[in-house]
């Protein structure tokens, strides 16, 4: 038909300059979308702040509790077995904390939930028995097999003196102190987490005693989802 006009010719193209500006927007829009995303990402604390975080009662964390008393058991014997001939018996509890863990653009802990157990030995020192003679009964703690940590070794100050020390996957803190310095024990402790601890005979203890009191708490870590 005359005057009627091919496919080809009815459609319009684009400069090329169109075509160029385009294509630099575009470019443009995703490197800004690239960007956000990696901004959200960071303030998010990357995959360990959008996962779904752990739970002190899931199934995977009861347990791994149930499976780290036993040997925590046996390790807390053993340490309490090389000191119980100078220090005689111990007042003792037991402590159970799980702390979430902080994953953000401040923070990046790399787990959601850590948890930690543990058994608190109190032995009180006969009274009038000098400090340094109670620092020397606990050196025994190397014949259950604890090495000090580094920069924490036994040091003393003034009427008080303190360590930690490990062996293997457990941890150990000690503390020498008379009964007026006595603040608190130094156990894990989570203000925002899950806490199952049995203390109160050691606290009651510890304000009844008349004599230095040597405190080792003895803990191992036995969940932590990083």
């Amino acid at each position: 038909m005359v005057g009627s006009m091919s496919p080809h010719a009815a459609r319009r193209r684009f400069p090329r300059w169109a075509k160029v500006i385009l294509s630099v927007v575009a470019a443009i829009v995703i490197c800004v979308l690239a960007l956000f995303g990696v901004l959200w990402w960071n303030l998010e604390g990357g995959w360990d702040g959008i996962r779904r975080p752990a739970q002190a009662d899931d199934r995977a964390v009861v347990r791994a509790r149930a499976d780290v008393r036993e040997p925590l058991r046996a390790t807390t014997a053993e340490t309490d077995g090389a000191l119980r001939a100078t220090l005689g018996e111990p007042v003792t509890g037991t402590v159970d904390s799980c702390e979430p863990g902080q994953n953000n653009w401040k923070v990046h802990d790399g787990y959601t939930l850590r948890c930690t157990a543990g058994h608190v030995l109190l032995y009180t020192a006969a009274p009038q028995t000098p400090l340094d003679t109670v620092v020397a009964q606990t050196r025994h703690l190397a014949d259950a097999g604890w090495r000090p940590e580094p920069e924490f070794d036994l040091e003393v100050y003034g009427d008080t003196a303190s360590a930690r020390f490990q062996r293997g996957p457990d941890h150990l803190r000690l503390r020498i102190e008379p009964p007026t310095e006595f603040s608190g024990l130094d156990i894990p402790d989570s203000y925002d987490g899950w806490n199952d601890h049995d203390v109160r005979a050691v606290e009651q203890a510890a304000g009844e005693a008349d004599g230095i009191l040597v405190t080792v708490v003895v803990t191992r870590t036995y969940f932590e989802d990083s």
